[in-house]
């Protein structure tokens, strides 16, 4: 039995200058705890403030790219 558990990650954006932003976030997928290789690519408008909210699987991840 496996040590990971799920979780909750929660991305605070205040850092941002002001101005619009795309962020393009690589997620978890809905099989990504049996299957790593499991992801799907989300496109999300935002601005300074911005909080980005996700669970992950088990030993999952999270990455994004931030731009104008």
């Amino acid at each position: 039995m496996s040590d990971w558990t799920a979780r909750e990650l929660e991305v605070d954006f205040s850092f941002l200058p002001e101005g619009n932003f795309t962020m393009d976030a690589y997620q978890d997928g809905v099989n990504a705890d049996r299957m790593a290789s499991d992801y799907k690519k989300v496109k999300v408008a935002g601005q300074q403030g911005h909080q980005a909210q996700d669970k992950l699987a088990p030993g999952g991840g999270w990455a994004a790219r931030i731009h104008p």
